[in-house]
């Protein structure tokens, strides 16, 4: 998974847990306790006086490096060699920075990457989580092995959210010494290649630069064709017929596919396995490996739900599933939507019982003021009764 201003997928602040962040997310638990790994204890990040037990860190920060500082790391000394061969000073990379802006503007470029390591689902788990962080991070010790062009930005386990525990890993894809490959490759002989098929005549760009499809290329994987049904069975992906909205450019792909036949008078179907499907194909099989040496036994459950089906059959299939899908999730509403419904007229029943209370309350006070209308008027009567006996004794002493 890529990561792209204004629609990321990679994100620093989920993943590190920063905490104004955190508390905009539900599913996240709240005040959680983060560690640290030091000489294979753990420690809280907060305070590294306090030593931790596995079972009180709710997600372990394994690596935690700023894009800034990785791509200076792995990017400035290409990009001070490239200015330095410009001549006009519009074509010079404004440092590291300008850099990383470049790559934004770039529709078909990423700044980091993230891959998601995980054992188990939301109702699958394993008993012993020690364990499974004792799998993935053996699994991530021997990436820089595996993936050399694969650059680790981030590393972070999260035990803290629904679902089984989880490794995240935020990488970025390097490309190295692309100027003498491919000089090496014109000594040879060799026509270097672009993804579109047509010949290279040059290298642009840095030394060293950001590409995730040349960073797997030197990592060793091509793009290759295959028919669609040993595809889903290899990599578990059903590759659909493809589409054009072009009527005529759609025509040329039929009569493509149409004029390509095998020795038995079949049309050949061929879909293309990008490097990145066997990568992450390579991956998986790498921690099913590890699972494995740990006594873990990874099973999928789509392999004991169906059989290998044909494209139209899996289509069918999976519209079935979507709709069970939908189904289910269309019942969990209706409950949510009850128990809300449920509450509310609690609600209404407490309010209704408050209202009662204060009908009450408002009827005993309108009471209590006619009371003292009723006093204050025997007041004003005897007040005139007492004003007239003054004056009746004031009148008599004067006689």
């Amino acid at each position: 998974k890529g990561s792209k201003k204004g629609k990321s997928i990679y994100c620093r602040e989920h993943n590190n847990r920063d905490e104004e962040y955190v508390k905009t997310q539900n599913h996240i638990k709240q005040n959680g306790t983060g560690a640290i790994i030091i000489d294979g204890e753990f420690y809280d990040r907060k305070d590294l006086s306090i030593k931790l037990k596995f079972e009180e860190c709710d997600y372990i920060i394994i690596k935690d490096e700023s894009l800034e500082d990785a791509y200076t790391k792995n990017f400035s000394e290409a990009i001070e060699k490239y200015n330095k061969k410009q001549k006009r000073k519009d074509r010079r990379i404004n440092g590291v920075k300008g850099y990383m802006k470049s790559i934004l503007k770039n529709p078909q470029s990423r700044l980091v990457y993230e891959s998601i390591a995980q054992i188990g689902n939301k109702q699958i788990q394993l008993p012993d989580q020690k364990k499974g962080l004792a799998i993935l991070m053996e699994f991530l010790s021997e990436w820089g092995k595996r993936n050399p062009n694969l650059y680790i930005v981030g590393a972070y386990y999260h035990r803290d959210e629904e679902g089984a525990p989880h490794l995240h890993i935020d990488y970025i894809p390097i490309s190295r010494n692309r100027y003498a490959r491919f000089d090496a490759l014109k000594n040879e002989g060799k026509t270097p290649l672009g993804d579109n098929g047509k010949p290279k005549i040059r290298v642009n760009g840095l030394d060293v630069e950001n590409s995730l499809t040349e960073a797997l290329d030197q990592m060793g994987y091509r793009n290759y064709l295959m028919d669609p049904e040993e595809i889903e069975a290899k990599f578990g992906f059903c590759i659909n017929e493809k589409k054009y909205s072009d009527p005529s450019r759609q025509k040329a792909y039929d009569d493509f596919l149409a004029s390509r036949k095998v020795k038995n008078g079949n049309p050949i179907k061929t879909r293309l396995v990008t490097r990145q499907m066997q990568w992450e194909n390579d991956e998986r099989i790498k921690l099913n490996e590890i699972c494995q040496k740990y006594g873990v036994t990874i099973v999928n459950p789509k392999d004991h739900e169906r059989e290998h089906m044909d494209t139209p059959a899996f289509k069918l299939w999976k519209e079935t599933e979507n709709a069970k899908q939908i189904t289910k999730e269309a019942k969990d509403k209706l409950a949510s939507a009850e128990a809300i419904k449920e509450s509310l007229n609690e609600e209404k029943q407490t309010i209704d019982l408050q209202k009662e209370l204060i009908d009450i309350e408002l009827e005993s006070l309108e009471k209590n003021k006619r009371d003292l209308g009723a006093d204050y008027f025997k007041f004003e009567i005897k007040e005139s009764e007492v004003k007239l006996l003054e004056e009746k004794l004031q009148k008599e002493k004067e006689a």
